[in-house]
């Protein structure tokens, strides 16, 4: 080979090295722009201080899903990319309530999270880079609600949806945390929305069963129809419906992240004790946050009660529960 074409093909080697390195930097600058100092939601919510994904966005390391208002939101502090591998140094923030709405902060156990995803050999464009991003984060705040635990989907519709439902959960997300999960909330109207009112009006065949008399297995027949009807309907305490009592109640344990940084307050739940004493399809009905709902659910879930009350048949009620976490 002369010595002409070795220089050539050197040059022309080096000329796509240096292309290709344009590139790469070029990609990690707009990277740098679009999510540097920004704050972002995890998908699935995973913990720890290590993630690893494809380029796929598959997660290719041992993760486990946490509580998405402890565990879900990172902030990216540095972006860098080390061969084809796109780094995210990350801290974690925390979501919590207050009295108007849902927001993030920082907590007082200070969390690393370093993400990493591997790249194909030749570098994505940016509009593949911001899809694949999109498998890993939460870029739609319309996807939150299928995202998050059965109890938490009324409150964050609700908190998702500029049309608030009379008797729902009294969940907001303030416009930071909006802005995190790119929302726009709905104009959706209130019907759309998880129903969590009861269903207090008897149907017209029970009103209209007659107070007694006529033979004595027709009256038989109309009080086991009467009872079986009572049991499978949904009440509210009062009139003429006693409440349920507690008869097991232990107490949720701690996060640590709220014991760490003193955070206390009342979780208020929505749930149905049914004719057996058994709490069922509870929903967080007032969000605390920092992870103490979750403990609030799981604790309620093994309560027992003396079921509520009605012409001595017991019947299903729907309650709200306030569970209380405080320091002393």
């Amino acid at each position: 080979m002369l010595p002409t074409q070795v220089v050539r093909i050197c040059l022309g080697a080096c000329l796509i090295l240096a292309a290709l390195l344009c590139v790469a930097v070029e990609l990690e600058s707009s990277l740098k722009e679009a999510y540097e100092g920004k704050v972002f939601m995890i998908r699935a919510f995973y913990s720890g201080n290590k993630l690893q994904y494809d380029s796929t966005g598959k997660l290719i390391n041992y993760a486990v899903p946490g509580f998405w208002t402890l565990d879900g939101l990172a902030h990216v502090e540095t972006v860098s990319f080390k061969g084809n591998a796109l780094r995210l140094k990350c801290k974690r923030l925390v979501i919590a309530g207050s009295k108007a709405d849902l927001d993030y902060t920082n907590s007082a156990k200070e969390s690393k999270l370093e993400i990493e995803v591997a790249f194909p050999p030749n570098l994505p464009d940016q509009e593949e880079v911001k899809n694949l991003l999109s498998r890993i984060f939460v870029l739609d705040g319309a996807e939150l609600p299928d995202l998050v635990p059965s109890y938490w989907k009324a409150c964050v519709a609700a908190a998702t949806s500029a049309v608030q439902k009379k008797g729902g959960p009294g969940c907001h997300f303030s416009s930071r945390l909006s802005e995190v999960i790119g929302l726009k909330p709905t104009s959706s109207d209130a019907s759309s929305l998880p129903d969590m009112t009861s269903q207090e009006t008897p149907s017209a065949a029970i009103a209209a069963l007659p107070a007694g008399g006529g033979d004595s297995a027709s009256a038989a027949s109309l009080r086991d129809s009467r009872a079986q009807s009572t049991t499978d309907q949904l009440f509210r305490v009062g009139r003429g419906v006693s409440p349920p009592k507690a008869i097991y109640a232990p107490d949720p344990p701690y996060a640590e992240a709220a014991r760490k940084s003193k955070f206390q307050g009342v979780c208020v739940l929505d749930l149905v004790v049914d004719s057996s004493g058994q709490p069922k399809n509870i929903q967080v009905q007032r969000p605390l946050g920092f992870g103490l709902d979750e403990q609030a659910v799981a604790a309620v879930a093994t309560w027992k009660f003396e079921p509520a009350m009605k012409d001595a048949q017991p019947v299903p009620v729907r309650i709200a529960v306030e569970v209380s976490f405080h320091l002393y």
